[in-house]
């Protein structure tokens, strides 16, 4: 049987594994804005941009699959920021898989 140990460490690969691809998916969706030089996301601009975007999805992962309060409250100040007039993801245009 696993440890506790093993068991975490399995989890945390599993959620950067996780976190990495929601990343890169949404990195690839704003590479549009990224290519226009008008935007003014630059090379260095979404440097700084993509480790905080990678820790942000991973800490509403983590957060996700946590009992912890403190996690537990960062998901219920990030569900109460979300804006009445935003749609829901699966409303809007994409890429048909």
């Amino acid at each position: 049987m696993a440890s506790r140990e093993e068991i975490v460490s399995t989890t945390d690969q599993a959620m950067d594994a996780i976190a990495t691809l929601i990343a890169m998916h949404v990195r690839n969706a704003i590479e549009d804005f990224h290519a226009d030089p008008e935007l003014g996301l630059t090379d260095e601009v979404m440097a700084k941009l993509n480790p905080v975007i990678r820790r942000a999805i991973w800490e509403v992962l983590v957060s996700l699959d946590s009992d912890d309060p403190k996690r537990q409250a960062l998901l219920g100040f990030t569900q109460m920021s979300v804006p009445d007039y935003w749609e829901p993801p699966s409303d809007l245009p994409g890429v048909e898989l």
